[in-house]
């Protein structure tokens, strides 16, 4: 217990700028060195397991799973596996105005900038939908996070809105001249 104390304040002290919230170290027969994290508990099981994608049920929430090798000194090599969540805040945080993101897995949505469901959006008269893999070519095997974006289009000037005048002021300037 007492060397693992050392890692933890360290994660402790640095946990508002971290971007992998959840961690386990694996020695090289893949048997759990350390785990840190709030879902910590949770993920042991699946660090072992293999797999570039987690949704867990219990907290509804979908990981992009990295592993890469770890040198654990006189141990050998061992992996250190960090679990990247998928969540709200980051469609929240990559959201610009007047568009809404979702995130889909395995045909339910998973997580959504706004409050909104995929009905709402989809039920807007001036709304554009574009779906994009979340990553451009698929990891593992399975289903594959499918990112929506619903762009609020009922502000762009309609076409004849935006050519009338120019082609009006063109015919006032032709007509004058000559």
């Amino acid at each position: 217990v007492q060397t693992c104390a050392l890692p933890i304040s360290y994660l402790n002290a640095q946990w508002a700028y971290t971007t992998f919230t959840n961690l386990v170290i694996l020695d090289a027969e893949e048997r759990i060195l350390f785990s840190y994290g709030s879902e910590a508990d949770a993920l042991r099981e699946h660090a072992v397991a293999g797999g570039d994608w987690l949704y867990v049920s219990r907290y509804q929430q979908l990981y992009r799973v990295y592993r890469v090798p770890l040198w654990l000194g006189e141990a050998g090599q061992g992996k250190l596996v960090v679990f990247k969540a998928l969540s709200n805040s980051l469609l929240r945080q990559l959201a610009i105005p007047q568009t809404t993101l979702q995130l889909h897995y395995a045909g339910q949505i998973v997580a959504s900038s706004h409050d909104s469901t995929e009905s709402e959006s989809a039920g807007r008269p001036r709304a554009l939908r574009v779906e994009q893999p979340w990553t451009p070519q698929p990891l593992g095997e399975g289903p594959q996070p499918i990112l929506i974006v619903f762009r609020d289009i009922s502000d762009f000037l309609p076409f004849t809105s935006f050519v009338l005048l120019p082609v009006a002021s063109s015919l006032l300037i032709f007509i004058t001249l000559f």
